[in-house]
């Protein structure tokens, strides 16, 4: 693109740093409805607006014209003409690239998104449904037939919280989670000191906010602290209900305000000290983060998504619901504790700072991009051929293989298809082709112990697949035929990628320690074109091994958090009648194979003692063993010795071998804990599930990577010493402490959302694998990919990126 200079002199500058942000066509309320979703939106489309986006916003409550003001006094007649208006408007959506949609439950669902997304779809024009109601559960249950047919024509669900997401879940539709923001320096934050017992509701005057229980627990303050004071802000249908209530109450000091303009709530809340919220049905009140901004301790039921808000308690005090009395005496328990309210205000400010438009925005922009790249409106991406060598591939017995898998979906999704080249032993040499879950693979049989007979093989199928593919990626590249072929991937101008999957002293020390060797196969893997590894730990360690790739991606293996998520009681009672568990039994997960490295030994010896600590103790080891019949013989002696182990110990009683299994979702719904004391691991996947389906996990210090993968203490439990005494003193800590576990678990979940869903990891592997072909486009989207992509780190001439955060 070409622009004149000052001085008339041209300036050419490439088209791949030109930018141009698509047109939003915004459907939502506006501040007219006085409510979070009209809220979100003005603050949504200001923030675009600077940002540079173009946006037309189609009002769902358009105004009135003059001559028609008194319709609004009658209820049928005013929605008939509101909807007409409205309707008339949708033409409008033709302006937009990307149609956003705000959207209600009910008959507000029906009456406002369900014609928006018809009439977007008819433009054929990609739409995005952004859901904030906390009534999902309720809505998609009750109305599915009415809701159905429009959630499968949306391009994208976004809602702002990862409950609202798991109710999605729960209904077989994948949402994506942007948390709702707010601009927190329009609020002035400061230390109360001494805290005063003035109390501020800021919710609409519906009955499942129940301000009702918010005025009975400040009835309950007032006697003991008489000059207590508290203003509600807000309106709705329960207002009258609401005074009558007061009116009844001895006591003074309500003060309704009725409907309030955003622009006055910052001095509202510098007036008041502590906010309380009583909802039984939320999600994510943007009236909290408001609180946390102004520096209000907050007092609320544990609705939705507010406990995560919350932070378990950290960020404010959790009371249950329909509770007043309850809600009064965390109230004094602040005005009695300074201290307390000084600590959890000072969490809430940190925590406020998630829910900000610069942490927010990346996310944004990235669906924006994501839908009009995925529904062909935005600029056309030329498709990646990659062709992906595993040796050997077994989804069965290996952890890699199987994450694998499950990510080349997610790889298709973003223009990247992908085939696989393995190798597998039998006395029929041959090459053929099969489809494994969708999933064209190359198998490349040669005779047992034939290692120069499978080279060969191998690269006679490389030479003859030559031409198809753009990109190698070599996967654990830890035996001579690998090494080989990467070579020959290079001579036949392809793109090469490695991969580094396994442990650390596999994938490095070893190579290093292996003399002349070593020094070739560390030569080797610096010809490549990209370095891909599971963990900041290997990139370490593969860099002071003397390996040096100009691009390199920290890319942990990924899952979809759809399928694996938190068992409710109930699913937790049918998952352990599925399995034939006693319901009130304890019960201890292992998925792997029964394998030395995979310790279970050691998990045997501390069962031992676990078995004599807790009621109804169950052990299920989940994975491949003696009757799966392992190829390699030492791996078979090893199974067959386990299942010796539990018989002649007794331990049969309580320990189940399960072999493997292909429905997980059962084994995690029907656990309490689970374990991994892994003597050495890449990065096990089964972790990662454990994570997502809410199980307070404690693993071994997996070969160094576990600080990666869990916070010690917090998303789960790291055992650095491998004593099996200490393994058991967890277990049964976890197993007996339920409040412990349950909050180690929900935090587990958030971490697995944030850093292992394959849909984020695979849009940033698809970046990268564009990056390192050199298409042309990638030029173009790669810098704003990095700053989504967070932390970017210089390593000896290295550009390395994470693939973990967003």
């Amino acid at each position: 693109m070409t622009f004149r200079g000052p001085t008339g002199s041209s300036i050419s500058i490439p088209e791949r740093f030109v930018q141009v942000r698509p047109t939003i066509a915004l459907v939502a309320p506006t501040l007219d409805i006085l409510g979070g979703q009209g809220i979100q939106a003005r603050a949504l489309a200001d923030a675009l607006r600077r940002d540079g986006y173009s946006l037309t916003l189609i009002p769902i409550n358009p105004r009135f014209p003059e001559w028609a003001q008194w319709v609004r006094r009658i209820p049928y007649l005013r929605t008939l003409l509101n909807q007409a208006l409205y309707l008339s408007r949708l033409r409008q959506l033709r302006l937009g690239d990307v149609v956003h949609i705000f959207s209600a439950s009910y008959w507000s669902f029906l009456l406002a998104p369900a014609p928006a997304i018809l009439a977007a779809k008819l433009l054929r024009k990609p739409v995005i449904l952004h859901y904030h109601s906390g009534e999902a559960a309720d809505h998609l249950a009750r109305w599915r037939r009415s809701v159905a047919p429009f959630l499968r024509l949306v391009d994208e669900i976004v809602v702002p919280s990862p409950y609202l997401r798991d109710v999605f879940a729960s209904y077989g539709y994948r949402a994506r989670v942007i948390p709702n923001f707010i601009d927190s320096s329009q609020f002035h934050d400061r230390q109360r000191v001494p805290l005063r017992p003035r109390l501020l509701s800021v919710r609409n005057l519906e009955r499942h906010y129940r301000v009702d229980n918010t005025i009975l627990a400040f009835a309950h303050l007032k006697a003991r602290f008489p000059d207590a004071t508290l203003t509600i802000a807000g309106y709705g249908s329960q207002e009258r209900q609401l005074r009558e209530l007061v009116s009844r109450l001895p006591v003074t000091g309500v003060r309704f305000l009725g409907p309030v303009d955003p622009t006055a709530l910052p001095d509202i809340f510098d007036a008041a000290d502590i906010f309380v919220n009583s909802s039984v049905v939320d999600n994510q009140p943007v009236s909290i983060l408001e609180a946390f901004a102004a520096g209000l301790p907050v007092l609320s039921t544990p609705t939705g998504d507010i406990a995560s808000m919350l932070c378990g308690g950290e960020a404010g005090l959790l009371v249950n619901p329909e509770n007043p009395s309850a809600m009064a005496n965390a109230a004094m328990r602040l005005l009695d504790d300074p201290t307390l309210a000084a600590r959890i205000t000072r969490r809430a400010r940190q925590e406020v700072e998630q829910y900000t438009w610069p942490k927010v925005r990346k996310r944004w922009i990235t669906t924006y991009d994501d839908v009009l790249g995925r529904t062909g409106s935005g600029p056309s991406m030329k498709p990646l051929r990659v062709l992906s060598i595993i040796h050997p591939f077994r989804p069965a017995f290996s952890g890699e293989a199987e994450a694998w898998l499950k990510m080349i979906p997610a790889l298709r999704q973003q223009g990247v298809d992908v085939e696989i080249l393995t190798s597998a032993e039998s006395d029929t040499p041959e090459v053929r082709t099969e489809l494994i879950e969708g999933v064209v693979v190359h198998r490349v049989v040669a005779r047992p112990g034939a290692r120069w007979g499978r080279m060969r093989a191998v690269i006679a199928a490389l030479i003859k697949l030559r031409g198809r593919f753009d990109v190698a990626l070599f996967h654990g590249p830890n035996h001579d035929a690998a090494y080989a072929s990467c070579v020959l991937g290079h001579l036949l101008g392809w793109k090469t990628v490695y991969k580094m999957t396994l442990f650390k002293s596999d994938d490095c020390l070893t190579i290093r320690k292996t003399g002349r060797l070593g020094r070739l196969r560390i030569a080797t893997l610096n010809l490549a074109d990209g370095l891909i590894c599971m963990s900041e730990l290997l990139r370490r360690t593969a860099e002071e091994t003397g390996v040096k790739v100009s691009r390199i991606l920290i890319a942990p293996n990924a899952l979809d958090v759809a399928r694996f998520k938190p068992a409710d009681e109930q699913l937790r009672r049918d998952s352990r009648r599925k399995l034939g568990i006693a319901e009130n039994g304890n019960v201890v997960l292992f998925c792997g194979a029964i394998i030395e490295r995979k310790g279970v030994d050691i998990l045997l010896e501390a069962w031992r003692r676990v078995s004599q600590s807790v009621n109804d103790p169950v052990l299920l080891l989940v994975g491949p063993n003696h009757h799966d019949g392992f190829e390699e013989r030492y791996y078979q002696e090893f199974a067959e010795g386990v299942a010796r182990q539990i018989v002649e110990e007794g331990l049969d009683r309580s320990v189940r071998l399960e072999g493997y299994q292909t429905e997980m979702e059962t084994y995690y719904a029907a656990a309490d804990v689970f374990v991994l004391p892994s003597r050495a691991e890449g990065w096990p996947s089964v972790v990662n599930e454990a994570m997502a389906s809410g199980l307070p996990c404690v693993v071994s210090a997996l070969d160094g990577s576990s600080d990666e993968h869990l916070r010690d203490g917090h998303d789960g439990v790291i055992v650095r010493s491998g004593n099996a005494k200490e393994y058991a003193a967890q277990i049964i800590r976890l197993l007996t402490d339920e409040a412990a576990a349950r909050q180690m678990g929900r935090w587990a979940r958030t971490r697995a959302i944030e850093h292992f869903d394959v849909e984020r990891v695979g849009r940033r592997l698809a970046t990268f694998l564009r990056s390192v072909a050199g298409h042309s486009e990638i030029a173009s989207t790669l810098p704003a990919a990095r700053e989504e992509g967070g932390a970017r780190r210089q390593g000896r001439g290295s550009t390395v990126m994470t693939a973990t955060e967003v």
